[in-house]
């Protein structure tokens, strides 16, 4: 029996079923066919872990074959091929078949850990990060927790910027937070390479 957090997903339903839908929980589209080997591999792997997240994604199924518009309208050229949606956007990708604790990491930069939805609760909300960081532009707590609120809906540029501004005011400031924060969405973000090499220049000048 297929788990209530799995659907399988057409043309017709795409969009109310993966970009609505993104707006009020992530979505991972597994795009696959009946006939592909490691599709059979990976399909049973994300199946688990939306079983294992309980709700905290879902994951959509597209057999590439019987919705050949949406295959081409999404560019997809080998499956297994993997997609995230946040906020009606596509967020993150990967083909191909991957190992389980692979798959897992991916999930994890799609899902916003338990930890990291508490420590936004607490911290307030971004928009009033935002506001104590314009009101003091030295207030390095809440630039931090601001970058986290940004980088947890996936805006690396965003969040760089204030881990970046911490950098430059205090490189020492929590022995290196900023620094190994945005070390961290690098990994994140290695879907965006021009972005990556972009902050890793400005970090290095940052830090010289």
């Amino acid at each position: 029996m297929k788990s209530p957090f799995v659907l399988d997903v057409t043309s017709a339903t795409f969009g109310k079923e993966v970009i609505e839908a993104s707006k009020q929980l992530p979505v991972v589209v597994d795009f696959w066919a009946p006939w592909c080997g490691p599709c059979r591999a990976l399909g049973p792997i994300l199946e688990k872990l939306a079983g294992e997240y309980a709700g905290q994604f879902r994951l959509a199924k597209v057999n590439s074959d019987e919705n050949l518009e949406l295959a081409r309208e999404f560019n997809v050229r080998s499956i297994p091929d993997v997609r995230a949606f946040r906020d009606g956007q596509q967020v993150d990708q990967f083909m191909g078949t991957l190992p389980e604790s692979h798959v897992r990491a991916f999930i994890e930069g799609v899902v916003p850990s338990p930890a990291e939805v508490e420590r936004l609760r607490a911290a307030g909300s971004e928009s009033d990060l935002a506001a104590r960081v314009a009101a003091n532009p030295a207030d390095l707590e809440a630039r931090l927790a601001l970058a986290g609120a940004l980088a947890a809906r996936r805006s690396w540029r965003e969040a760089m910027d204030q881990l970046l501004e911490i950098v430059r005011r205090d490189k020492s400031w929590r022995d290196g937070e900023a620094r190994r924060q945005m070390l961290a969405i690098f990994n994140l973000a290695a879907g965006e390479p021009d972005l990556v090499s972009e902050y890793r220049r400005k970090l290095g000048s940052a830090l010289n």
